[in-house]
């Protein structure tokens, strides 16, 4: 693990103005340089932007995540992610478990009705990749899929606006590839069967190539 960028705590905005989130990095990429960096986000949302400690930010616990990210934060820009602290209590100590599909049926909107081919994989015992599960235990697991920064900050204004009790489509796009493909990832892990349905119900089956 590489403590030298890990434990780095960051303020980024939300996007619509939709307040300032926090998210810790801890870095695994000494050991795995393809997906090794790893982002977690916390429950603390301000509406601007507040001094806050390390311990404030700490104890209101982990909200999303963790997720890994293909490059570091970008620390200048429009989506630019400030460094406001440091600490060495990381939240992650040792590579976590994943889960993964195997298959290539990615038409159906709702992860749990997909072919039961999910599997969790913690690259610590070979044989974990063999045993397939029913997804419902595995929902609230994040997937190995990369992301960027840019796209975590998405994905929690995306549950922002779910908390507000608004419609995402509303707000997004969600015929376009990469906003889509950002929902069904964020509705399928964090949120329980019941409401995961009600929520799929917010988007259709027109898909819009955009890169």
């Amino acid at each position: 693990m590489n403590n030298q960028k890990s434990g780095i705590i960051f303020r980024f905005s939300l996007e619509f103005d939709m307040g300032f989130g926090y998210a810790e990095q801890d870095d695994f990429s000494d050991v795995y340089t393809f997906d090794g960096i790893l982002i977690l986000v916390y429950k603390l949302i301000d509406k601007e932007i507040v001094d806050r400690s390390a311990e404030e930010i700490k104890q209101s616990g982990v909200l999303f995540g963790p997720v890994p990210i293909f490059r570091y934060p970008p620390p200048r820009g429009k989506n630019k992610w400030k460094p406001i602290h440091q600490t060495t209590d990381f939240l992650i100590k040792v590579w976590p478990v994943f889960k993964m599909y195997q298959g290539n049926d990615g038409k159906n909107k709702d992860w749990s009705k997909l072919l039961p081919k999910w599997r969790i994989t913690d690259r610590s015992d070979s044989t974990s990749d063999l045993v397939f599960k029913d997804y419902e235990t595995l929902r609230h697991i994040e997937t190995t899929i990369l992301n960027a920064a840019e796209g975590v900050a998405i994905k929690i204004t995306m549950m922002k606006i779910i908390e507000e009790g608004k419609k995402v489509s509303d707000f997004y796009d969600l015929r376009l590839v990469g906003d889509r493909n950002m929902y069904l990832q964020l509705v399928n892990t964090y949120y329980d069967r019941e409401t995961a349905e009600t929520l799929l119900e917010d988007i259709g089956d027109e898909v819009i190539w955009d890169y």
